[in-house]
């Protein structure tokens, strides 16, 4: 519905004279996302973006610009920049790293413990070497969670490590923001508040259409810090026209006003049915997890922290088989009943599944089991 509207009215969403209304959705959006954070409303901003590699891009230039102040006229050669993350980090970081000309050599990743998550003592290690080496740190990336298993990294200890180093502290949660809006599944994101900035995908655990992202900053001058540039039919002396127009944090110009289809979502259902949803959801994951530990043929690899499980299909070699799973995932794909993906976590292929429907639950686990099973049956027949 507000798709089909946004299509009909076609507001240009980044400057509040050409879109009044729509610029001050986005802007109450960002105020209340910030909030629930733990960011002070009144002080932080914030931009509604496509989704989580935009605003890590954004994130990282807004984190390079304030350590290299030159950066963005004279680029960042002989500076060394240095910045951490897990091993596991999304892919889009490492890419940014790429499109903001510090190479993602630039980019140290951190081991993880058992659970996955990023290890904070040798967190604090690495910046101590980096330094020594003579190089520059400038930011860490926590992910919330990171990518192939669903682990949450202890961000209140990496952001304790990071403001004692004087880093900028990004949290990555594209996947896991929406978590937020449970009160029993919050803690997993303890410690946000003291990120500098935090980025969450609407299309994601907040169930939105695609696409939609969001990015806030705890200091809401550092939400300008990304472009630092002079338009003068656009933007201002200081980047933007006005404190509601979000052209100056924007990478983009022409932007929909997709800040609207969360405005409306969050007026009709509120916070406890949007967190209910992400409670179904990880409810569901479980249920699959538990599913997964009862069968002789499959073996989950942790104890899912939220809606993803990563499993192994079990070759009656007793050996583990790359290839065997591949196959497996191409097959259960032509049955054409389950979908699950392919992921490499330390070494072993897996399969992943991702559980993003609330209205799922005990008896699509049960399905999607039994897929696998006749999956891994057929092609073990098929020799």
């Amino acid at each position: 519905m507000v798709d089909g509207l946004l299509g009909l009215l076609n507001p240009m969403a980044s400057l509040s004279d050409m879109a009044p209304s729509g610029v001050m959705v986005e802007r109450q959006v960002v105020r209340s996302l910030a909030a629930l954070v733990g960011f002070d409303p009144a002080t932080a901003d914030g931009v509604c973006t496509s989704g989580g590699t935009v605003s890590n891009l954004i994130a990282v230039l807004a984190a390079r610009n304030r350590a290299f102040p030159e950066a963005w006229e004279k680029g960042v050669a002989g500076m060394r920049p240095r910045a951490f993350c897990s091993e596991d980090v999304h892919y889009s970081v490492r890419r940014v790293f790429g499109i903001a000309g510090m190479g993602s050599d630039a980019l140290t990743a951190i081991s993880t413990d058992a659970a996955g998550r990023m290890r904070v003592g040798l967190l604090e290690e690495a910046i101590h070497l980096a330094r020594r080496a003579g190089e520059s740190p400038f930011l860490v990336v926590a992910g919330a969670p990171s990518t192939p298993i669903g682990a949450f990294d202890p961000i209140g200890a990496i952001g304790a490590v990071a403001r004692a180093a004087g880093l900028w502290l990004h949290v990555d949660a594209a996947h896991g923001g929406g978590l937020l809006f449970s009160e029993r599944l919050r803690p997993l994101l303890a410690g946000a508040a003291v990120a500098d900035s935090f980025s969450m995908d609407g299309h994601k655990m907040v169930f939105q259409p695609s696409s939609q992202g969001w990015l806030r900053f705890r200091h809401g001058a550092d939400a300008y810090a990304a472009f630092r540039q002079r338009v003068p039919y656009l933007l201002g002396p200081d980047g933007a026209d006005s404190d509601f127009d979000a052209i100056g944090k924007s990478l983009q110009c022409t932007r929909r006003l997709d800040a609207l289809k969360l405005w409306v979502t969050w007026h009709l259902y509120g916070s406890r049915t949007l967190g209910g949803w992400a409670e179904q959801c990880v409810a569901t994951a479980r249920a699959f997890y538990q599913r997964l530990v009862d069968h002789p043929d499959f073996e989950p690899v942790h104890v899912p922290a939220c809606n993803i499980v990563c499993f192994r299909a079990r070759h009656p070699s007793g050996r583990h088989d790359d290839g065997f799973h591949d196959a497996l995932r191409a097959r259960l794909l032509v049955q054409g009943n389950a979908w699950v993906v392919l992921t490499t976590w330390r070494g072993e292929r897996l399969l992943r599944t991702a559980w993003m429907n609330p209205t799922q639950g005990e008896e699509q686990v049960a399905a999607v089991v039994a897929a696998l099973a006749a999956a891994r049956a057929s092609l073990l027949a098929a020799g």
